[in-house]
């Protein structure tokens, strides 16, 4: 959990200031990238690992203590090899209505860059008290998204997941990975 809300308001004010930089989400990656808003409904930026601004700064800053603290909990998830915050992280806005609504799981193949993906991390960047979760299938949970909660797991098919969209409430996350080096 980031504890002091601060982290995630600065974030959402970097997004939205910076409206050049807004996408339509996509489905899939490279040329295979689809905008399908039955899949995926969402407007994004992406944060690039050595991006100056100091809303970013501040919020990497944070991820490592949480990290810190998972890796304390599941400590065979650091005896794999050397892993850390090389690709971009995705800022998602979802609008009432919007989210990632169908299941997908973060490393499919053997390409680049989800072959090398060992850890997902995700912050909810608001509070959703209208549906809004993330759903993981194997794991029979949702995740209720709570202000500074930031939830981490591993890349593989068995934490598929998806968004549940919130018929009245907008969601904001970032999201990334950790990929092995």
């Amino acid at each position: 959990m980031i504890e002091d809300e601060s982290v995630c308001d600065d974030l959402v004010a970097a997004f939205e200031a910076d409206k050049a930089s807004h996408k339509a989400g996509v489905v899939g990656r490279n040329n295979g990238q689809v905008l399908d808003k039955n899949s995926k409904d969402s407007i994004e930026i992406k944060f690039f690992p050595d991006d100056p601004r100091p809303a970013w700064q501040r919020y990497v800053a944070a991820l490592k203590r949480v990290t810190s603290r998972y890796v304390e909990q599941y400590p065979y998830a650091a005896r794999v090899g050397e892993w850390g915050l090389s690709s971009p992280t995705n800022f998602q806005y979802y609008p009432p209505g919007g989210g990632y609504k169908v299941y997908h799981t973060e490393r499919v193949d053997r390409v680049e860059p989800g072959a090398s993906r060992h850890l997902v991390f995700m912050t909810y960047l608001n509070t959703v008290n209208d549906a809004g979760g993330t759903q993981f299938v194997h794991q029979n949970i949702t995740v209720q998204p709570v202000k500074g909660l930031t939830v981490i797991w591993p890349a593989d098919w068995t934490f598929f997941h998806r968004g549940i969209p919130s018929p009245t409430q907008e969601k904001r996350i970032a999201t990334g990975w950790f990929n092995f080096a």
